[in-house]
């Protein structure tokens, strides 16, 4: 992070904490304030990527802030947002309530429908995982609702998708998994953190697989193998 971004996140956290003080906000919407903070770079990072008229596909919205901050910057024709928790899910479909051109879903994006289990922290709420064996004893398993991107696309067409954002904290694989077709046919600009690191991520060989299989359909090689948590940014190879 650089020096800019670190000032003015700082600079934030003041302003924040007054506001969130004199309106007496609860505790999503002070999670709000401070995930738009951590989100600074990658928001900047994100609006540069799209245009005007792109349609834009958030995966793990938690809050729906990036979109929010998104359509601030870009007249997007559609936005599509995916948040399987529903405090969350509520949460964003009262945001964007007014806004015709953002759909809000209750599901999780993974390689096939059906019924899973999420784990939630009721202290973190931007840590929230379906991995298991990497959940910690204090937070909260709950039943979700998950589908595939490329069945979602196959009932729902689009003529384009220009950029995907995927924050799912380590189930990448499954979300990558299970939109192939989706890759393969619109060769979208892909924003994914790479959760836990090569180190950590107890299906490492699963990552490695989706993400070769990325490469050899149409995508520029990045290093992806990460020591910890960390954000990439897959370009089609015609960008």
């Amino acid at each position: 992070m650089t020096i800019y971004y670190k000032f003015v996140r700082m600079s934030k956290f003041f302003i924040d904490s007054l506001f969130s003080v004199i309106k007496k906000e609860n505790s999503i919407k002070k999670w709000e304030r401070k995930i738009k903070r951590i989100n600074l770079e990658n928001n900047d990072i994100l609006s540069k990527l799209l245009n005007d008229d792109d349609v834009f596909v958030d995966v793990g919205a938690n809050t729906g802030s990036v979109t929010e901050e998104l359509l601030k910057r870009k007249k997007l024709s559609l936005c599509i947002l995916f948040e399987p928790i529903p405090v969350y899910y509520n949460y964003c479909k009262e945001k964007f309530s007014k806004s015709e051109n953002v759909i809000v879903e209750n599901y999780a994006l993974t390689d096939k429908k059906g019924e899973f289990s999420i784990f939630m922290s009721e202290q973190n709420f931007g840590w929230n995982t379906m991995i298991g064996s990497r959940a910690s004893h204090d937070m909260k398993e709950l039943s979700i609702n998950g589908i595939s991107f490329d069945e979602y696309i196959e009932k729902n067409p689009l003529k384009k998708i220009n950029l995907i954002k995927i924050d799912v904290e380590g189930a990448e694989y499954k979300v990558l998994n299970g939109m192939k077709k989706t890759i393969a046919k619109y060769k979208p600009i892909i924003f994914c953190e790479i959760g836990f690191g090569k180190s950590l991520h107890p299906n490492w060989n699963e990552e490695v697989e989706i993400f070769e299989w990325i490469f050899n359909n149409g995508y520029k090689r990045i290093d992806y193998n990460v020591e910890k948590t960390q954000d990439v940014i897959l370009y089609p190879l015609a960008n």
